[in-house]
């Protein structure tokens, strides 16, 4: 009975971990309909996309965006580091301070802000067409990578679980079945 409850056990734990590595694995593939299926991401990149994009600009609050930059003087710092010809540098060092200069006023800043957020639907959509135009391998390896623990846990928990689900098995087919 204990070597039935094992083997069954060992049996689950594979069954268990199989079927969860199968199903991590179907959040990205086949990339294309293959008998009606298709990867989770692959189906849905557009909509992903345009929800990321989406997300993404839910925070972006362009007048604290405006005062980071004045406050930081984030332009001019950036202009001091390029590498590019020496006129272009300083140009490009001037236009930034005067940028951040005009950032201190603060309706100027609200004006700025109100025009970039007329113009935050475009970039959203700009956003939605660069992600959905992404290489579906990078997305999927981009996902991998930084969940790669998560999955890991994921397959074992199916496999921790196929083992108990396993061990329990015989004892519930011979208690039920008298």
């Amino acid at each position: 009975m204990i070597v039935r409850m094992l083997l069954s056990g060992v049996l689950g734990a594979f069954i268990g971990f199989f079927t969860n590595f199968i199903a991590v694995r179907m959040l990205f593939y086949p990339r294309r309909r293959i008998f009606g299926i298709q990867g989770l991401l692959p189906k849905y990149k557009q909509n992903f996309a345009e929800k990321a994009a989406g997300f993404s600009f839910q925070f972006i609050r362009w007048y604290d965006v405006l005062d980071e930059i004045a406050r930081k003087r984030a332009l001019s710092s950036v202009a001091r580091k390029m590498k590019s010809g020496i006129l272009r540098r300083y140009l490009t060092l001037i236009i930034a301070l005067e940028i951040e200069y005009m950032l201190r006023n603060a309706y100027v800043k609200k004006h700025i802000a109100r025009e970039i957020d007329g113009l935050t639907p475009h970039a959203r959509s700009i956003l939605a067409e660069r992600i959905a135009n992404t290489n579906v391998d990078a997305l999927s390896s981009i996902v991998l990578k930084n969940a790669s623990k998560e999955i890991r846990f994921i397959q074992l928990l199916g496999g921790i679980f196929g083992f108990i689900i396993g061990v329990l098995q015989p004892l519930i087919s011979r208690f039920s079945c008298g």
